[in-house]
Order: C-alpha cells, then sequence, then structure tokens
C-alpha cells in the first residue's frame, strides 16, 4: 500500500506539477514585465492588493479548504450532502469581507502608505470571490484525485495571466490596473476549466449538519491559518507600513525565486495531504512514517540545490532579469533561500499532522513561530530594512523544527530528522564558503550547484535506481 501512495503521489506531483512549472516560469516573465514597465511603487501597490485578497480568501474559509480532501477520504462521508451549503457560505463570507475592504479602502491606505492601494481597492470583491470559488474547487479535485484537471487549470491560469499582462501592460499601457485586470481574467478562466473538470452534480438538498462538522474539524486549522500567515505574509504588510510601497517591491522579487520552489511543493501537497490521509485510515501510523521520511528527504534534496544555485549566484540573477533599482533584493534572496528547505519541512510536517486528524496540535507550533517572526520583523525590519524580515524568517523557520517534530511524533508517527537535516547541512556548507570567499555569480552558481550534487550522491543522500523505479510506476499507473 505504501508503494502505490509513493507512486501515486508522485503522479499525482507530475500532474499537478505541470501547472505549477507554467506559473513558474510565466509568473517570473509577468514580474519581470512589470518590474520593469511600472514604478516600484505601483508594483508595491499591486503586491499589498494581492496579500489582501489571499490573506482574506483564507480568513473567511474558516479552515473548510483543507478539511474537504481529508473528509473526502472517509468512506461513510459525501461530498454532496454539504456542496451547497458549503458554496452560499463562501460566497457570504468572502462577500462581506470584500466589502469591509471597500469600505475602509481610506485607513488602509494611509497605514501602507500608498494612495495608489485605494484607488485599487474597488476591484477587491471581484477578485475575492473568484479567488474564493476557485480555492474551493480546487480542495475538491484534490479530494477527488482529479490531478491530471489540477494541472490543467494551473496552466490555463498562469497561461491567461501572462497574456493578459502582455496585452494590457505593454500594448494598452493600462499600467497597475492592466496587473488586476490580468489576475482577474485568469482566475476566471481557471474557473471554467475547475467546474468542466470536477464532473459533480450537487445535491440541492444539501444538509447544513455536514458543513457544521467540518467547521469543527477546519476550526483548529483556521488558527493555525492565522498564525502561519503572521509568520509568512506579515514581512510584507509590515515593510510597508515602515518603509513604504517601494520597500514592498523589493522584498518581493527577492520573494519570488523561493516562492517558485514553493510552488512546485505545492503540487506535491496536494497530492500528498489526500493520499497521506487515506494511506493512515488504511495501513497506520507506521506506514505514513516511512512515506512521511522519504518525503522529507527528496524535498530538502530538491530544495537544497535550488538554494545553493540561487544563493551563489543571486547578485547576477536580480540585476539581470530585473535592473539595478532592485539591488537592494539581494541580501534578502540570501535569507529567504537559506529558509527554504526548513519551510518546506515545516509543511509536510504540518500536512501529515492533518492527515492524522491531529488538528488540534497545529496551532501550538505555529503560535511560537508567529511570535518569533512578529518580534523579529518588528525590531529588526526597522533596524536593518527587508534583510532583516529575510533572516526572521530563516531563523524562526529552524530554530522551531525540534518542536514540530516532537508534535509528530507524539501523534504516533516516527521521524527521522537525519532523512533531512543531511542535505540542509550539505547546502549550508557549501553556501557559507562560496559567499565567504566571494565565489559569486552565474558560473560559481552552477559550479556549486554541480558541487552540491556531487557531494551528495557521494554520502548516498539519494538513490537515482529508486527514484527512476518510482517515477516508471506512476507513469505506469496511468497509461
Amino acid at each position: 500500500m505504501r508503494e502505490e501512495t509513493s507512486s501515486k503521489a508522485v503522479s499525482g506531483f507530475l500532474r499537478t506539477g505541470l501547472g505549477r512549472l507554467s506559473a513558474i516560469v510565466l509568473g517570473f516573465l509577468g514580474l519581470l514585465v512589470a518590474a520593469r514597465r511600472l514604478p516600484a511603487e505601483s508594483l508595491g501597490a499591486f503586491v499589498l492588493l494581492q496579500v489582501t485578497v489571499t490573506f482574506l480568501v483564507e480568513f473567511t474559509s474558516a479552515g473548510i479548504h483543507q478539511a474537504i480532501p481529508r473528509f473526502m477520504a472517509r468512506s461513510d462521508w459525501r461530498l454532496s450532502d454539504a456542496a451547497i451549503p458549503l458554496l452560499f457560505f463562501r460566497l457570504l463570507t468572502v462577500g462581506a469581507a470584500g466589502l469591509l475592504v471597500v469600505v475602509f479602502r481610506a485607513p488602509l491606505a494611509g497605514l501602507f502608505g500608498s494612495e495608489r492601494y485605494a484607488e485599487l481597492v474597488w476591484l477587491v470583491p471581484c477578485m475575492m470571490v473568484l479567488g474564493a470559488t476557485n480555492a474551493l474547487l480546487r480542495s475538491v479535485l484534490e479530494g477527488r484525485l482529479r490531478f491530471g484537471v489540477l494541472g490543467l487549470v494551473g496552466v490555463v491560469r498562469s497561461t491567461t495571466n501572462f497574456v493578459a499582462i502582455v496585452v494590457l501592460l505593454l500594448v494598452a499601457g493600462l499600467g497597475v490596473t492592466g496587473l488586476i485586470w490580468a489576475y482577474i481574467l485568469a482566475e476566471g478562466a481557471a474557473l471554467l476549466v475547475g467546474i468542466a473538470g470536477t464532473e459533480f452534480t450537487p445535491r440541492w438538498s444539501g444538509r447544513i449538519a455536514a458543513l457544521r462538522e467540518m467547521l469543527r474539524f477546519g476550526a483548529p486549522i483556521q488558527i493555525n491559518y492565522l498564525l502561519l500567515f503572521v509568520s509568512d505574509r506579515l514581512d510584507t504588510l509590515v515593510i510597508a507600513v515602515v518603509l513604504g510601497p517601494g520597500a514592498v517591491a523589493a522584498y518581493e522579487i527577492a520573494r519570488k525565486f523561493p516562492d517558485a520552489i514553493e510552488a512546485l511543493f505545492e503540487a506535491y501537497s496536494q497530492a500528498y495531504l489526500p493520499l497521506t490521509a487515506r494511506l493512515y485510515f488504511s495501513e497506520g501510523p507506521s506506514h505514513l512514517s516511512r512515506f512521511l521520511c522519504g518525503s522529507l528527504r527528496w524535498i530538502t534534496f530538491v530544495a537544497g540545490t535550488a538554494a545553493v544555485g540561487v544563493c551563489v549566484a543571486a547578485s547576477d540573477l536580480v540585476t539581470l532579469l530585473f535592473s539595478e533599482e532592485y539591488v537592494s533584493s539581494i541580501v534578502p534572496l540570501y535569507w529567504l533561500m537559506a529558509a527554504l528547505p526548513w519551510v518546506l519541512v515545516q509543511h509536510i510536517l504540518g500536512y501529515s499532522l492533518m492527515a492524522t486528524g491531529s488538528t488540534k496540535r497545529l496551532p501550538v507550533v505555529n503560535a511560537l513561530h508567529a511570535a518569533l517572526c512578529l518580534v523579529g520583523y518588528l525590531v529588526l525590519v526597522p533596524r536593518f530594512g527587508i534583510a532583516g524580515a529575510g533572516f526572521t524568517v530563516m531563523f524562526g523557520t529552524a530554530i522551531l523544527n525540534p518542536i514540530a517534530v516532537g508534535l509528530v511524533r507524539s501523534a504516533g508517527v516516527e521521524v527521522r530528522a537525519a532523512s533531512y537535516l543531511k542535505p540542509i547541512a550539505i547546502m549550508s556548507l557549501i553556501v557559507f564558503v562560496s559567499l565567504t570567499f566571494g565565489f559569486v555569480g552565474l558560473l560559481a552558481g552552477i559550479l556549486a550547484t554541480v558541487a552540491y550534487l556531487s557531494i551528495a550522491a557521494a554520502s548516498s543522500l539519494v538513490s537515482v535506481t529508486e527514484a527512476w523505479d518510482q517515477v516508471r510506476r506512476a507513469l505506469d499507473s496511468h497509461r
């Protein structure tokens, strides 16, 4: 069963990864166009708008986006009983939140120091409704293991967004408003594909009791999300308040590199959560433990490879892609890439706790993480600028890893820390030596990446034969 689950997880990653890969490539190109076409202040205002929409979409969900895949893994639960109440609940909560943002646009714009924010906020309700509906559909597709449809949705969204950016910014010259309309068009196109791919007919006589059950399960997850937001995205808001929207744009460019790798991880996590929930129910915690440790090893290996290359080549990457205007993005980029393996480990440990149903354990470590990050942002950003925010992300995530591991073990799932500490240690050593001796640039980044892969192979970090066999089984199972 574990081998079958591994195969399905890899297959799901391959299928959803196509959408993520297109989002990474086209997202980079879209940001490149926007960074070179728009003033930093306007780009920063758009980033703040996106953060607002993303936060409110998840905040108003009450945890049901994460609850749906796990409930669908149960044989005694039917989505048709909850579909209509879920839809009405989401539209009601997200619509009300969108209207509140419009009403309080002036105080928000004053807080962020951005007049453009107030001018653009009128489109927030539309962005939120589309984002919330897409998030709901994505959860259903994950629960039904429709990974191919998820990949197609990602391709359609990223392609539509990039084409719209080119047309609306470069051709029509709409400026930052064009970025917002590109977002709306992309979410609308993704919604149409997602609806067509669900192949699901809801019962109009849905039961409110089914919704209440999901809300009770999702309450700890919702608290967990709020804590994650403090540690993951509050840095952007603190930077806006302290340094202004121009610094937000520079920090967003630094975030784009690790966020791209994290987007690929999300393709794996979309398969990981529903599959491990089924594995836990059918085989027990010991099987989940072996699958978890294998996942941690591969995730940190991939993240470490990316971190080595990007950190060593950071100066050339930022200036060549986004111009000298964003040279302040280089130092925070170092810290954010160094934090990437720790962040992904934290996510996969959290998903494993969800798979066991131990959602009440999630807020514990994340509350400590949020408190550390909040203090770090408030203390270090005014003193060290956006570099202080990057350091806080790395330090806060790494120092709390033992607590996260302890919580997973307390749920009956064993975690072998060596499965991820070895690749992180190798990565840290190579990056430290390269930066200390000034061995930086694109060529240096390529050589450092080769060195990392060589050391990893010599230390038996990965098994090429095992990897190929797993991918082959995944492909064979879907022919």
